[in-house]
């Protein structure tokens, strides 16, 4: 497991123990059953990946017994196949239309946001995503 997936996995921990446990100390049976009821909020990756960081995060901190424990609780939403009660996933936008495109231009103009409003502009002309603004030159 790399350094980034074992920071990452640790973050997500934290925050799973400060949302639902209400204050008290992770125990495996408060762990298991906290997961278990905010199975129908997730989708069952990110559920998966939750649950993993869970049992990292136990493993790491000398509790052997308890991230096994955690490791062997399924998910209850698709524990016997898929289920209707699984969230579906979020639509993904492909493309901007142009009214909200003349709105986000207008409202660059009006704060005086030149960058954003070149940026815009040459992902509308070149099709370039903003990770690849960086390596753009001109020649």
């Amino acid at each position: 497991m790399t350094p980034a997936t074992q920071a990452a996995y640790r973050k997500l921990a934290a925050h799973f123990y400060t949302k639902h446990l209400d204050g008290q100390p992770p125990s495996p049976k408060r762990i298991t059953d906290a997961l278990k009821a905010i199975a129908g909020q997730h989708r069952p990756d990110y559920w998966r990946r939750l649950r993993n960081a869970l049992a990292y995060d136990q493993e790491a901190a000398g509790y052997p017994d308890a991230a096994k424990r955690i490791n062997e609780t399924k998910n209850p939403l698709t524990r016997n196949g898929p289920s209707d009660e699984v969230p579906g996933k979020q639509r993904r936008i492909k493309r901007i239309d142009a009214q909200d495109e003349a709105k986000l231009l207008d409202s660059f103009i009006k704060s005086g946001d030149r960058e954003s409003y070149g940026a815009v502009m040459v992902a509308r002309y070149t099709g370039a995503r903003p990770s690849e603004f960086a390596s753009i030159t001109i020649q």
